[in-house]
């Protein structure tokens, strides 16, 4: 995304310690008093749900950040897996 800002055709968001290095290093503008409270989602292709790197990156995930609302991963379509 930030390639595209770069680039002059596009817009971002971008955390803050990331927008004040991009203003600093590459004059990029920065929406000054703005803070969005967000969620962030990992996203894959569907069709490569299956693959072991996503499998095992979502389990390194499930690791790191746990199962806090005790809800399932869903993964490559309708398929679910228990944590």
């Amino acid at each position: 995304m930030l390639d595209l800002v770069r680039a002059g055709v596009g817009l971002s968001l971008a955390r803050d310690a990331l927008a004040m290095a991009e203003r600093q290093e590459r004059g990029l503008a920065v929406a000054e008093d703005v803070r969005l409270p967000c969620a962030l989602s990992f996203i894959w292709k569907r069709d490569r749900g299956d693959e072991p790197v996503i499998t095992e990156a979502l389990e390194v995930l499930a690791r790191v950040w746990g199962d806090t609302a005790g809800m399932t991963t869903r993964y490559s379509g309708n398929k679910e897996r228990e944590r």
